[in-house]
């Protein structure tokens, strides 16, 4: 963990944390790196000064998934920064099936509409390619077929 925490600061543009807040009002503390990686929070971040007493509320999250969602963020990230590019999809490919394997089809789709309305479009690439597999799903279905089939 060590590691992976030296790389993460390593890489990000400064020790600063923000605070998540999710639809049931649990607190996360991530590195600014993490955060980064969310469209929706990195849109918040580029128009606020004070960052580290902001809160910024993901209404549209619970804490379960939020956590699970910056858990598999901090993964990523550290596997994007230590691997050459020509790995990375058929690693993510792989993590995403063994990742999903654990989860059942609820907890999956709770996952994509979280990566879906945190717009963490390395996340959404390394979930969706598994959720039409799991799911029985063409290529021609994408995110919206889970929020009106599923």
């Amino acid at each position: 963990m060590a590691n992976q925490d030296a790389i993460l600061n390593s890489t990000a543009t400064s020790t600063m944390k923000i605070t998540l807040k999710s639809a049931d009002n649990k607190l996360f503390m991530v590195k600014e790196a993490i955060a980064m990686e969310f469209g929706v929070v990195k849109f918040f971040l580029e128009d606020s000064t004070d960052l580290e007493s902001t809160v910024i509320p993901l209404l549209n999250v619970s804490g379960s998934v939020l956590g699970r969602v910056i858990h598999y963020c901090e993964k990523s990230l550290i596997l994007h920064w230590t691997l050459p590019p020509s790995t990375l999809l058929h690693l993510f490919e792989r993590v995403a099936e063994l990742i999903l394997d654990d989860e059942n089809d609820e907890s999956i789709v709770e996952l994509v509409k979280a990566a879906d309305y945190l717009d963490i479009k390395v996340l959404l690439a390394f979930l969706m390619p598994s959720v039409k597999r799991r799911f029985g799903l063409g290529d021609d279905k994408g995110v919206e077929y889970v929020y009106t089939e599923m």
